[in-house]
């Protein structure tokens, strides 16, 4: 039997009941560490089209919804499928191996936002580009019955910005 409340993911809500909340939109960019970015920087400061031999690291386990490399360069112009060099199996182990300099990561801001900040990657082109796919919170049939479950729902509304939901307490 089922028992899990909420559920997350990457996908469009448009017309969404109110058991479902958009907490924030995907935004991606390739990442890499400041030495990779500056070792190939005549690359990387070219034309996208030409990036075919860096070293490209990938989340083996992407879940459905969640960009993907190919993704990202048919957004900014290049349609054609992007070979995955490294693949792991945990996006932590992708991340972790981009800041070692072992080759470009696709990042999404709100994952990888603090790393950037703090000077162990840096975005290896353009910026960020938003994908119309929101990471949204919605509840299950079993939460919809569960008042912790609402509250916690409620919680991720105040998160993605509607004050509504802020407890009179709060305000």
């Amino acid at each position: 039997m089922n028992r899990i409340d909420l559920v997350a993911g990457y996908h469009d809500v448009s017309g969404a009941p109110d058991d479902e909340v958009a907490v924030f939109h995907e935004s991606i960019a390739p990442v890499c560490s400041p030495g990779f970015a500056s070792d190939h920087a005549d690359v990387l400061n070219g034309p996208v089209a030409q990036w075919g031999a860096l070293q490209f690291l990938c989340f083996a386990r992407l879940s459905r919804g969640w960009a993907t490399w190919d993704d990202w360069f048919e957004t900014v112009g290049r349609p054609e499928p992007v070979p995955c060099m490294e693949a792991y199996d945990d996006y932590a182990y992708v991340i972790r191996a981009a800041a070692a300099g072992q080759g470009l990561a696709l990042g999404w801001r709100n994952f990888v936002g603090h790393l950037i900040d703090a000077g162990s990657l840096v975005v290896a082109a353009g910026g960020f580009v938003r994908t119309e796919r929101p990471f949204s919170v919605r509840l299950t049939r079993h939460g919809r019955g569960r008042a912790y479950a609402r509250r916690s729902l409620d919680a991720f509304r105040v998160l993605a910005g509607d004050e509504a939901f802020l407890p009179r307490d709060a305000l």
